[in-house]
């Protein structure tokens, strides 16, 4: 019973690795050195990257990885804007209690508004200015 037990966890690992390491959005958030994240939204779900300090949009680090799109949360926060020029929207963060508030573009790229505020030369953001190249 116990060599059953012990094979199932290890299926269950390798296929949840197995899927992470299928799924694009996490991979990219791993290669970006951040942490997949999922958060809930008042009407929808959507998945985040956490660079350093930073919430940013999974959607979005793919892109920027891919050099297939320029979000407009990277853009505004390299720019030096420190004030959220979207709509301001408080999510979730999924399985937990912990919400966080989070500026949303009209490309639907995300910034959490602690990283926007402290602006690019604040200490908290070291990890996510250089994954940016600032």
């Amino acid at each position: 019973m116990k060599f059953a037990t012990a094979t199932m966890i290890v299926l269950c690992l390798l296929a949840s690795t197995s899927w992470s390491a299928s799924n694009p959005l996490i991979r990219n958030c791993n290669l970006a050195g951040g942490e997949f994240t999922v958060i809930t939204l008042p009407d929808d779900q959507w998945a985040l990257c956490k660079i350093g300090h930073a919430y940013v949009g999974a959607i979005d680090v793919m892109g920027f990885n891919t050099q297939t799109a320029e979000p407009t949360a990277f853009l505004e926060y390299a720019e030096e804007h420190t004030e959220c020029h979207g709509a301001l929207t408080t999510a979730t963060i999924l399985n937990t209690t912990t919400k966080i508030e989070l500026c949303r573009y009209a490309d639907n790229s995300f910034i959490d508004t602690q990283t926007l505020n402290s602006g690019v030369q604040s200490s908290d953001n070291e990890v996510f200015n250089k994954y940016l190249g600032l």
